[in-house]
C-alpha cells in the first residue's frame, strides 16, 4: 500500500500524519485558547446573523418579522463588542503562532492585511448599507 506524501517520495513515518499531509512540523505551536474562544464565539454569532436574517426574509408574520429584527439587531451589537474585544486582545496578550518558514514575505504581508480587513468590515458595512438604503428614496 502506498503512503501519503506530500513531496512524491515515500512518507516519513516518523512524524504525525497531520505534518506529513501539511507540511506543518509537529512542533509548531497553535492559537492561544483565549483567540481561539473568540473565533468560536464569532462564528456562532455569525450563523446567528444570517439564521435571524435569512429567516426573517422568509416570514409573513409581521410579529415574528420584528422579533426577528430585533434578536439580529443584538446580535450584530455583539459582534461589534466581540470584534473590539478581539482585537485588543490581539494586540495586548495573544500568543500567535509564527508563519511557516517558506512563506514569502508578500503572502505574509497579504495574510495580515486581509485578516485586518475581514476583522474591521462587519461592522462597518453592514451598518453602513443599511444606513445608506434608510436614505435613498423609493418609488
Amino acid at each position: 500500500m502506498a503512503s501519503l506524501s506530500t513531496h512524491g517520495g515515500p512518507a516519513d513515518s516518523s512524524r504525525p500524519l497531520n505534518a506529513r499531509i501539511s507540511g506543518i512540523d509537529g512542533n509548531r505551536t497553535s492559537f492561544d485558547g483565549v483567540t481561539i474562544a473568540f473565533h468560536w464565539v464569532t462564528v456562532i454569532l455569525v450563523l446567528g446573523l444570517l439564521t435571524t436574517a435569512i429567516w426573517s426574509l422568509q416570514s409573513h408574520d409581521d410579529v415574528l418579522k420584528v422579533l426577528l429584527l430585533r434578536i439580529h439587531r443584538s446580535l450584530g451589537v455583539t459582534v461589534w463588542t466581540v470584534t473590539v474585544l478581539r482585537l485588543v486582545w490581539r494586540k495586548t496578550n495573544a500568543k500567535l503562532p509564527p508563519f511557516p518558514d517558506d512563506m514569502t514575505a508578500i503572502h505574509r504581508t497579504i495574510v495580515q492585511a486581509s485578516e485586518y480587513c475581514l476583522n474591521a468590515d462587519p461592522p462597518r458595512t453592514h451598518y453602513g448599507e443599511r444606513r445608506a438604503a434608510a436614505r435613498i428614496p423609493t418609488c
